[in-house]
């Protein structure tokens, strides 16, 4: 069994079938259709990263992780968005920001060192 676990929020189902599928492989994924069922999510499971897309019709994704970083400080967060707006991005909330639609090996690349930092900030 996976045992690092990644929490993905988009409220376009098919965003999130299609990431379970790429990395269904290599962790323990946990799909979200909203922020809402994000927030559940967190007190159920032990998750390490989460991925949040910034918009979504509860609350924005930026919103989300704030609350997420309040909440559970040593979980990774990583904002996805289709615009190009830096103004959404309080850079203390997240670790980074990525463009959506995403590139597979960029999204590799990206859960392989927030799962180091993970590693990293829980010693």
């Amino acid at each position: 069994m996976n045992t690092k676990t990644i929490l993905y929020v988009d409220d376009e189902m098919e965003n999130l079938t299609s990431f379970k599928y790429l990395f269904k492989k290599n962790f323990k994924i946990i799909l979200a259709n909203s922020a809402s069922e994000g927030l559940q999510a967190l007190k159920e499971e032990d998750i390490q990263v989460v991925i949040s897309d910034q918009r979504m019709p509860d609350m924005s994704g930026m919103e989300f992780l704030e609350l997420v970083s309040n909440e559970h400080p040593n979980i990774i967060r990583i904002l996805l968005t289709g615009y190009n707006d830096p103004s959404i991005v309080n850079l203390d909330k997240i670790y980074k920001c990525m463009s959506k639609p995403f590139e597979m090996s960029e999204m590799k690349v990206t859960l392989a060192e927030a799962l180091n930092s993970y590693e990293a900030r829980n010693k």
